[in-house]
């Protein structure tokens, strides 16, 4: 028989992992594991491991901060069958056994800790091969080495924006960032109303661009709210309009401030996973000032509502 885990979502999507007979293969985000996914910060060190023998298959937690999620149910061990899912973090594995095929007779597919010196031979190179096992950090953004103005956090907030997986779009206090949104129009960006009371507005951002860098500087400034998705601008723009107005638990509507950081942290953390799914919608996550300026906050949808992480920023940054 022949197991295999193959990556359906997650930033290792479309990757193979080829199971050993009696190896374990412990699955996270650091070299403490076998297979790593640097990307996925919702993943424990060692998350969980999966262990392939002659006649079966099963896998285990490692006691992970965020669960193991067998078929949608957080699990600490099960016996794995063709076609069932494993959830971890912001991944999912699904289980392929084929027990007619020979067990493979090669190492499991690895991913190094990209902390790692990188092989003189892909040294220049700014593209990973989906066969390779180094991951080369992005390059500098020319807009922010000629902006030596930057602070720390605000060079890492756009190394964080550079590095996510879907296009970018920010959310704008229409009052405070009345001027910010004037001037990024100009410079021929796309700026759209979002809500008329309370007036904000939504734009996409390339963290490239001049644009970016004018929202960076205004990072610290209650003016940091950006969110992420594979939609456009007009599907991203539709969706957060239909929670303009919200009803609180005893019926009393109120207009809500989706640009208001504070607030949106709170009601992210309230979310159940229903409720989660819904708000999110077309939207992978929500990036935000965190309680201190130095941070960022990012939000994601988890099995049991919002998951939360904190990037520290200006001390290499990265998801």
């Amino acid at each position: 028989m022949q197991a295999v885990l193959e990556v359906t979502s997650g930033p290792h999507s479309g990757r193979k992992i080829v199971l050993r007979p009696g190896v374990p293969v412990r699955i996270g985000r650091t070299s403490k594991s076998d297979y790593v996914v640097a990307e996925d910060t919702f993943l424990s060190a060692a998350h969980f491991y999966v262990e392939f023998s002659s006649d079966r298959c099963v896998v285990r937690d490692l006691n992970s901060s965020n669960g193991t999620y067998l078929n949608g149910t957080r699990t600490s061990e099960g016996i794995l069958r063709e076609g069932d899912v494993i959830t971890a973090g912001q991944s999912s594995f699904a289980v392929r056994l084929d027990p007619f095929a020979e067990a493979a007779h090669h190492e499991p597919a690895m991913s190094m800790d990209d902390t790692r010196p990188m092989p003189a031979s892909m040294m220049g190179s700014s593209v990973m091969g989906t066969g390779s096992s180094w991951v080369q950090q992005p390059p500098t953004s020319p807009v922010a080495a000629r902006s030596p103005d930057l602070t720390a956090a605000q060079r890492g907030l756009l190394e964080v924006l550079r590095g996510l997986e879907h296009p970018v779009f920010a959310l704008l206090d229409g009052n405070a960032g009345l001027g910010l949104a004037d001037s990024v129009r100009a410079s021929g960006v796309a700026v759209e109303l979002l809500s008329e009371f309370p007036r904000a507005f939504i734009m996409p951002v390339n963290p490239d661009s001049p644009a970016a860098l004018r929202l960076a500087e205004n990072w610290g400034k209650g003016l940091g709210i950006y969110v992420t998705s594979h939609q456009t601008l007009a599907m991203v723009r539709n969706h957060l309009r239909r929670f303009q107005t919200l009803m609180t638990p005893d019926g009393a509507e109120f207009q809500f401030r989706l640009f208001n950081a504070p607030l949106l942290r709170s009601f992210l953390g309230l979310l159940s996973s229903i409720e989660a799914k819904t708000f999110f919608g077309p939207i992978a996550g929500f990036l935000m000032e965190g309680e201190q300026p130095g941070d960022l906050m990012l939000f994601v949808p988890g099995p049991d509502g919002a998951l939360h992480k904190t990037i520290p920023l200006g001390i290499g940054a990265a998801l």
